[in-house]
This record gives structure tokens, sequence and C-alpha cells, in this order.
């Protein structure tokens, strides 16, 4: 996946799926290129639970260097995300 602000500063993830364990679990190793040349790789993994008749995403970062890094990685902001 690539994106950024313009084409001459873009981002590029590349994601590979380390675990895939249907219905509930998932972990993807992602290597970011940034447009300083600068390359960091982290782990998400997301646990899928029900609760409540509905579906519980828990998502975990893992392997980021800094807390600044993490807040980037997590488009600056913490919090749930609720869909309808």
């Amino acid at each position: 996946m690539t994106f950024g602000h313009s084409r001459d500063e873009l981002y590029s993830h590349d994601h590979i799926f380390g675990v895939i364990d249907r219905p509930s679990h998932l972990v993807v190793e992602t290597t970011e290129s940034r447009p300083d040349g600068s390359v960091v790789e982290f782990e998400i993994e997301f646990i899928f639970g029900a609760r409540g008749g509905k579906t519980l995403i828990t998502m975990i970062q893992r392997s980021l260097p800094t807390a600044r890094a993490a807040r980037r990685a997590s488009g600056r902001r913490a919090g749930r995300i609720r869909a309808p």
C-alpha cells in the first residue's frame, strides 16, 4: 500500500500475514518505508470476539521504536472505532 500528501512524499507499507487463525485471530507484520528513506518494522495483532451480539475487535501494535512512531502508525489518535 502506498500513500502520502504528494507523489514526492509517499509512504509505502508492505504487509505479510504471519498468523491467520479463523475466525478469531490475525497477525500482520508491516514494513513501512518513509519519504526520508527510513524504514520501520512493526506488528499488528487483531483479535475478534463476540460481545453483546456484535464483534469486538482488539488491535495490538508491537515493535514500534518510540511513542511518537506509535502515534504516527495509529493515525495520531487513540481510542475506539465504532461501527454503526
